[in-house]
């Protein structure tokens, strides 16, 4: 599993497929939840709202 932060912008959600394409799990840290780009339609990808510089744990938003 790979956790990548940023992952709904633009090189992020480009580097989530490329992981998802090979075969990875992925979970995406946002710092502000929306929706999934259209590059990642119809992708597993466990999304986290959470500020990486935070302490406070994580929320989970959804999982596709």
């Amino acid at each position: 599993m790979i956790l990548v932060t940023g992952g709904l912008g633009f090189i992020g959600s480009h580097t989530v497929r490329a992981l998802l394409d090979l075969g990875e799990d992925c979970v995406v840290v946002q710092r502000h939840a929306r929706e999934l780009p259209a590059v990642l339609a119809g992708a597993r990808v466990e999304v986290e709202q959470a500020d990486p510089g935070s302490r406070r744990p994580a929320r989970r938003r959804r999982t596709r």
